[in-house]
């Protein structure tokens, strides 16, 4: 995964649990506790943005708007195969210049798993970014 400076995180959490969050503590507030312990599931999906989001759900059949609840659905039902077939596409956009196709199948491995969660939680999925 190459150095990037904008940073991101993708988590599942209720509407209520993200409407709670104090974001001016400065500690982080989706992710940790002042003891730097997540408090939400969350997946280190640094290196990642708007466009390759919206260009993941693209490859797996959405429309590539970004909607958060399209690439849960389509992420949780993706099965190992799927998930490998678009691991090196994904990686090859200049978006994510840098990935290799292993970085990119392990972090949508993961992805998925996190929307397998969240939608058997009922929660949605959200994203944390920061510089």
């Amino acid at each position: 995964m190459p150095a990037v400076s904008v940073l991101h995180d993708i988590f599942i959490a209720t509407d209520e649990e993200v409407a709670g969050m104090n974001v001016d503590t400065g500690i982080y507030p989706p992710l940790a506790s002042p003891s730097r312990e997540p408090i939400f599931p969350t997946v280190d999906a640094k290196g990642t943005g708007d466009i390759p989001l919206a260009t993941l759900e693209l490859l797996l059949g959405g429309d590539g708007i970004d909607d958060a609840g399209r690439v849960i659905d389509l992420l949780a039902d993706a099965d190992g195969a799927q998930i490998a077939a678009i691991a090196g596409p994904w990686a090859a956009t200049d978006e994510m210049y840098g990935w290799t196709d292993a970085q990119a199948l392990a972090l949508l491995g993961e992805l998925a798993e996190l929307c397998r969660r969240g939608r058997a939680e009922s929660k949605g999925l959200f994203r944390w970014t920061s510089l």
